[in-house]
């Protein structure tokens, strides 16, 4: 089962770079209730780089284009509210329909 999102996490996303595209995806993915792993899993990373990117690690531009692409297709599915996923098996299902 996926870990949820520290508090620790939370509170220091509130002092993080609102204009750094790895930042800007970890609150999108709060929003969304999508759990980092099952983000990792879809744009093919590790959770451990993930992380670094949520924190304001560099960005490589073939990884910028999947993540925008993603956080496209995550904003699309919260306007259309199919997101926020109610439960870890809803937001598995949504990951795995853009796979």
């Amino acid at each position: 089962m996926p870990k949820p999102y520290s508090d620790k996490f939370l509170l220091g996303l509130q002092h993080a770079d609102p204009d750094h595209l790895g930042v800007q995806l970890a609150k999108l993915c709060i929003k969304a209730n999508i759990p980092y792993s099952y983000v990792a899993t879809s744009l093919n990373t590790t959770r451990m780089t993930l992380h670094a990117w949520f924190r304001e690690g560099k960005i490589r531009k073939h990884n910028s284009e999947k993540i925008q692409a993603f956080m496209d297709n995550v904003e699309q599915a919260l306007a259309d509210g199919k997101l926020p996923a109610s439960n870890y098996t809803e937001a598995k299902l949504f990951v795995e329909t853009l796979s």
